[in-house]
Formats: C-alpha cells, sequence, structure tokens
C-alpha cells in the first residue's frame, strides 16, 4: 500500500522535475526584456521584415566557406533609440552592428558570415543605448 503511494505520488514529481529540466534548458538558450523586446529570433534570413526560419540553439555548418546567420529583432517602447547586435564567439567579441529604431513596433536585424571553422559557442547580445542587455541568445554551430 505505501509503495503504491509512493509511485502514485512520485510519477508526477518525476514529470515536475523533467519538465523544468527541460523549462531551464530553453531559459538557458535565451532571456529577453519582455519590456523592450516583442521577439528575437536566429534565422538563416529575412523576408519582407520577418524571419524565414527559427534555428533556435544549434546550426550545423553546411561546409561551404562561409554561411550566412541573421539575428532578428523586433523592438518595442524604444522609439528612437538607438541598440546593438553584439555578436560573441567563445567569448569574444567578434562584431558590433548599430541599429536603429524608427518607431515603438521596430523589427531589425544584423547578419554574420559565418565561416566552416568557426564552429563552437556563440552568444547574441542585443543592448541599448544606456548600455542596458535587452537580449541574450546562446547558440552553437557544429558541421
Amino acid at each position: 500500500m505505501l509503495l503504491k503511494k509512493l509511485v502514485v505520488l512520485g510519477l508526477p514529481l518525476i514529470w515536475l522535475c523533467a519538465f523544468s529540466s527541460y523549462a531551464n534548458q530553453s531559459d538557458q538558450r535565451q532571456q529577453l526584456d519582455e519590456n523592450y523586446i516583442e521577439r528575437a529570433i536566429l534565422t538563416t534570413s529575412v523576408e519582407n521584415r520577418e524571419p524565414v526560419d527559427d534555428i533556435g540553439d544549434q546550426y550545423t555548418h553546411s561546409g561551404n566557406d562561409f554561411d550566412r546567420l541573421t539575428f532578428f529583432t523586433h523592438i518595442i517602447n524604444h522609439d528612437g533609440r538607438g541598440i546593438a547586435h553584439r555578436w560573441y564567439h567563445g567569448g569574444e567579441l567578434d562584431a558590433e552592428i548599430s541599429l536603429a529604431v524608427g518607431s515603438n513596433s521596430w523589427r531589425t536585424y544584423s547578419s554574420r558570415q559565418i565561416g566552416r571553422m568557426a564552429t563552437g559557442e556563440w552568444t547574441v547580445r542585443v543592448i541599448n543605448d544606456r548600455d542596458e542587455e535587452l537580449v541574450v541568445h546562446h547558440f552553437v554551430v557544429q558541421r
């Protein structure tokens, strides 16, 4: 009887722990300030001001000399203030792209050419003109 109660009580607890672990992995991939960011998506391209896909946190390089990756950001409540996309590879700043914000709902993006040897950990950080971090997006490039 005690074993039956433990199994009945334990299964939801196991499910909760597994779900919490999955949720924490998702939270680690990207953090964003919802007061200023509607969407932030790593994509292979932008068409008609929208990302064509969502790479997530894993990208397999094509093997060509370079692949282009794009970080799309939909900014809200930030009219007239600049932002920057800072691209980091292996913890080192690889590029900083300054972007204007023209309204309180503004879609913008930056792109990077990723060489076939540039595998490993990457991070895009979106900062505003006050150097406040609005988005942190981690991803891995593999061959």
